[in-house]
């Protein structure tokens, strides 16, 4: 959120994120960031892609199940429920 990316040269594009991240704070980045992110129960998960693909329509899928120090065992578990109950729904789509 830094005001240095405005005089490094090639950085322009990390200058204007800055200043939109100064705008809306902190907390306003992190409530767009969970916005953006589907999390929750399998039918959670299904949901928002729903809400997301009537959005936008179709779109490509990313996820990530580890990140921010989540145990690998937990986010083998992630991996496998999400696999089981929310990608063969996807896959009907």
């Amino acid at each position: 959120m830094g005001d240095h990316f405005a005089e490094t040269e090639g950085y322009d594009a990390y200058a204007k994120a800055a200043e939109v991240l100064r705008k809306v704070g902190e907390s306003g980045f992190l409530d767009g960031f969970m916005d953006a992110s589907a999390y929750g129960t399998p039918a959670q998960i299904i949901e928002q892609f729903g809400a997301r693909r009537e959005l936008m329509g179709d779109f490509e899928l990313a996820t990530n199940f580890r990140f921010g120090g989540i145990p690998f065992e937990e986010a083998t578990n992630s991996m496998r429920l999400f696999a089981a109950e929310v990608l063969p729904e996807l896959q009907t789509w």
